[in-house]
């Protein structure tokens, strides 16, 4: 019996229903492992990333056929504890990434031996430690080494002729390597150089010591917005007046609106402004803000840790899901990004970007 031409296109269609399906389970699966701070103290440097997750996930699996890309997400709290590398061992061990995109410094440092000896790829959107830069073969940073940035506002100082200043810092991964860097450059300037501990917020005994020293300026080396809004509050309440020095702060909105006029006048390193994105990334941007209904909370760093993610992808559809073909292709990286043109340097360390000295107007309109 012959069959109606309607009854021909059901079954063309089941069969092209079934033929999507099945060419979707024959993709192969490409596990990348996502570590970034999502409690403590420094859970807001990955609240985006945690929004952006299955955003990336569903774009990579929608532009392209050939693999199912399923990213995996787990806490490193931001390298304190050993948090960072008992992830790192879980995502690789148990759930079978060969590729990791890891949040700061702390994190990445914790990961990194592991990471090389294992040969898996690792990509870090948001680390400035200098170690990073010599941390292994298969680590790549899609972030400003801080080093030099600490050379620029090193320089200021010097060039001042302030000849004595006072570093006060909050012990973590990423105050030790600024701590690092200015102990270098400014060498003898430095007359006073003390840490606290992580979560301190009474600073009246660290104040009292640094005011007998005399400094002519002082060094806030702080990770925490939280702390560093304490300890300015604390230090102005002192009656200190002396120029505040210290890395990108100043430049985030909730840190502008608590303090106000007590930030008037600090020097800082801030991001590069307005970086020429890709169209790629203004059109994840533009998702992401439809779906969480908001702007990233940290601009700079949701588009280095964007790339982070974006470059893992591009070298698997480049060169396949081989940890060291996609590490290969990731030296020859030469693509438009969320930066800009992004290219890495023989120790897998972004080029091209740099940071600014700014110095922070407060106006009573704000």
């Amino acid at each position: 019996m012959q069959m109606s031409i309607s009854a021909v296109r059901f079954i063309s269609l089941l069969f092209l229903v079934w033929a999507f399906h099945a060419q979707a389970q024959e993709r192969e699966a490409v596990k990348i492992g996502l570590i970034y701070p999502l409690t403590g103290p420094m859970s807001s440097f990955g609240e985006d990333m945690a929004k952006a997750v299955p955003l990336l996930e569903r774009k990579f699996n929608a532009e392209q056929s050939k693999y199912k890309f399923l990213l995996l997400l787990e806490d490193g709290k931001f390298g304190h504890t050993n948090a960072a590398i008992t992830a790192a061992k879980k995502l690789v061990a148990i759930d079978g990434a060969r590729f990791l995109v890891v949040g700061s410094s702390g994190e990445i440092l914790q990961i990194a031996p592991y990471a090389e000896s294992a040969r898996i790829l690792c990509v870090t959107g948001f680390s400035s430690n200098a170690d990073v830069r010599n941390a292994g073969d298969f680590i790549f940073r899609t972030y400003i080494d801080a080093e030099r940035g600490i050379s620029i506002l090193a320089n200021e100082i010097i060039n001042k002729n302030i000849e004595r200043v006072a570093i006060i810092s909050e012990e973590s991964s990423f105050t030790l390597a600024i701590k690092g860097a200015l102990e270098k450059f400014l060498g003898t300037r430095l007359v006073f150089n003390q840490d606290y501990a992580f979560g301190e917020a009474d600073f009246k005994t660290l104040i009292a010591k640094a005011r007998e020293k005399k400094p002519q300026a002082y060094y806030l080396n702080v990770s925490s917005p939280a702390n560093f809004i304490a300890l300015v509050r604390q230090l102005r309440a002192n009656g200190l007046t002396e120029t505040f020095y210290t890395y990108y702060t100043p430049s985030l909105k909730d840190v502008q609106e608590a303090l106000g006029s007590l930030l008037n006048g600090t020097i800082y390193l801030d991001y590069p402004d307005a970086p020429d994105a890709s169209r790629d990334f203004k059109d994840f941007l533009a998702m992401f803000e439809r779906a969480t209904g908001a702007e990233p909370r940290a601009a700079f760093n949701f588009r280095t840790n964007y790339n982070a993610v974006k470059v893992v992808y591009d070298a698997v559809m480049a060169a396949g899901p081989d940890p060291g073909k996609a590490k290969d292709f990731l030296y020859a990286y030469d693509r438009p990004s969320a930066t800009g043109r992004l290219q890495f340097d023989a120790n897998g360390d972004v080029m091209n970007l740099d940071l600014v000295l700014k110095t922070y107007h407060w106006e009573k309109t704000q």
